[in-house]
């Protein structure tokens, strides 16, 4: 995931918020970067690379490839 924000701290707030908004729980970040550019997300992910270019007006949280992984109760 990648989302506009200031700081380190606002994006895990902004995510963490948009995630409640679709009914789920933001777990942990487990590496946070700064991206300037679209195009600094395609080493990343060419999914989320191409949401980042197509950034809606109004949205703030694009998508990239979508991992689910599953332990001790978790999802």
């Amino acid at each position: 995931m990648a989302c506009l924000s200031i700081g380190e701290e606002g994006a895990r707030d902004r995510l963490a918020n948009d995630l409640g908004q679709l009914g789920l729980r933001l777990l942990e970040i487990d590496e946070a970067r700064l991206l300037v550019t679209p195009l600094d997300a395609a080493e990343l992910d060419e999914h989320l690379s191409a949401n980042l270019e197509a950034l809606e007006p109004g949205k703030r949280t694009v998508w990239g490839t979508i991992h689910c992984y599953r332990a001790d109760g978790e999802a």
